[in-house]
């Protein structure tokens, strides 16, 4: 009884296979790895789980497998699978995605006979690696900083759809998060303090990884951000102070225009001094670290900025007058040398040149009023 069941069994399987290929028209459907009649993320999942030896495609499996067809599997299968899913392209590889294309079959009856057996691969037929073949382990390029935390970025790696981002805890690393761009911001990250990272390129639903990473990581901290503490002027120009950060190679000074930051100078002193258009109005202004080329910031900034209220200074106006003394018939002006030694009691102080000649006095020979 328990042979007859496993024979019904059998057959059962074989007829259901059968239908999976669509017998009727004699094709499979390019990318349908598992042969289920459709293209989904389990297609792609069945190829990395075979490149990482956890399953074994054969016979159909493979034909379908192998949609950029050059008669072996590889990660670059089930990349083009899950770009075309996230359609970025379409099963071929060409792009623009068009959703309106068919799918493209494989004729069964124009394979070799040993390669639509439904048998394990043989040495003639068309077999999977032994390993799995991964993409390159992105490369950290640098670390910047802004208001919300460090941010890490990094060289993007051919054939990859999605990576995740790490942050070493003592001798373990911690998921930052997963992204398909280039950089992501790690919020935890304390201004002077160390951090070392790392990044994996991963499958894009994040259940597989599909290239090693840098064990050593990659370490940088964020600088805190410059704190002004002094603005001053002098005639038309303003002097901006604020304290060192340890760690910072330059600075960027910018001024308040219109609401947005608009950048004034890079320095690697710790003042500016800013020749100001106008003669009066308020200005606001803000400092923050950038690294030694003046690619990218290494610190956050002071968001509400530093307002000083600039007044143009002239040069002070002197007022002459004239003066002379009681017992003396010469008048002088006000800032002779002279004038300087009559006594205050003899002081004598006319409104105008006029009026000390009107007083029978001549003019001095030394000031010459």
């Amino acid at each position: 009884m328990k042979r007859f069941i496993s024979v019904i069994l059998c057959v059962v399987m074989i007829f259901c296979f059968l239908f999976a290929v669509n017998a009727a028209d004699d094709k499979l459907i390019l990318g349908d790895a598992d042969l289920d009649g459709e293209i989904s993320i389990m297609d792609a999942t069945r190829v990395q789980r075979t490149l990482a030896e956890l399953d074994v495609l054969s016979g159909y499996s493979t034909l379908a497998a192998d949609v950029d067809r050059d008669s072996e599997i590889t990660i670059l299968d089930a990349t083009r699978i899950q770009r075309f899913l996230a359609e970025l392209c379409n099963i071929d590889g060409s792009a623009p995605y068009n959703k309106d294309l068919p799918f493209e079959y494989i004729n069964l009856s124009e394979q070799p006979t040993e390669s639509t057996e439904v048998i394990a691969p043989t040495e003639t037929a068309i077999q999977a690696p032994t390993s799995a073949p991964m993409l390159a382990a992105p490369r950290i390029a640098y670390v910047s900083a802004d208001n919300t935390g460090a941010v890490i970025h990094w060289d993007l790696v051919e054939g990859a759809v999605k990576y995740r981002a790490f942050v070493k805890q003592g001798s373990s690393w911690k998921t930052i998060g997963d992204t398909a761009s280039d950089h992501i911001v790690y919020k935890g990250a304390v201004a002077g303090t160390v951090y070392t990272y790392t990044v994996r390129c991963i499958s894009s639903d994040g259940s597989l990884f599909t290239s090693d990473y840098d064990h050593d990581g990659y370490s940088a901290k964020m600088l805190a951000t410059p704190s002004i503490t002094s603005i001053t002027n002098s005639g038309n120009q303003i002097t901006i102070k604020w304290g060192a950060v340890s760690g910072a190679s330059k600075y960027r000074v910018f001024i308040k225009n219109n609401g947005s930051w608009k950048k004034l100078s890079d320095t690697a002193s710790t003042s500016y001094v800013y020749t100001h258009p106008n003669n009066t109005s308020t200005d606001c202004f803000t400092v923050r670290c950038v690294d030694s080329g003046g690619s990218y910031f290494t610190s956050g900034y002071d968001a509400n900025g530093t307002s000083f209220r600039f007044i143009y200074e002239t040069e002070p106006v002197v007022y002459i007058t004239y003066v002379a003394s009681v017992n003396s018939d010469v008048f002088h002006r006000s800032t002779c040398p002279t004038a300087k030694n009559i006594n205050a009691r003899n002081l004598i102080v006319f409104s105008s040149r006029s009026e000390a000649v009107n007083s029978g006095r001549h003019a001095c020979r030394v000031c010459k009023p």
